[in-house]
């Protein structure tokens, strides 16, 4: 998808019902000069993540579209890398909610500084 590869994301981990995707510290999607990363690009990465983990639930050939997501902020998200855990808790027929945590990451340290939900519509081939 075009718009993660401008964010710089990468999926680094895939269950069914579950994702985690990794976005680097860029100064392009930064919001001030100490390096917090700006709303907008986490919402970005929430969205994606949710769809992610919604799709890994489906059969082949299945598609998801975006209804609805909504984005928490929690704490300055100050780091070298932002982490979106996203997970099903429960894989419906049409539409999915996701539940997905964002950690700001230095080093070993973790930070939960946004929690997000997506609301994902889902396509079967017939």
């Amino acid at each position: 998808m075009p718009i993660v590869q401008h964010l710089g994301a990468t999926v680094t981990a895939v269950e069914y019902g579950v994702v985690e995707v990794q976005m680097p510290y860029r100064h392009e999607l930064s919001f001030r000069s100490d390096g917090a990363i700006q709303a907008g690009a986490i919402g970005a990465l929430i969205d994606f993540a949710g769809g992610a983990a919604v799709v890994s639930t489906l059969p082949s050939g299945a598609s998801a579209t975006t209804l609805d997501y909504s984005i928490k902020m929690l704490a300055p998200p100050v780091a070298d890398t932002l982490v979106a855990t996203a997970r099903v808790p429960q894989p419906k027929r049409s539409i999915h909610v996701c539940l997905v945590d964002v950690v700001a990451r230095t080093g070993n340290q973790d930070v939960l500084c946004a929690v997000g939900t997506v609301t994902m519509l889902t396509a079967r081939d017939r």
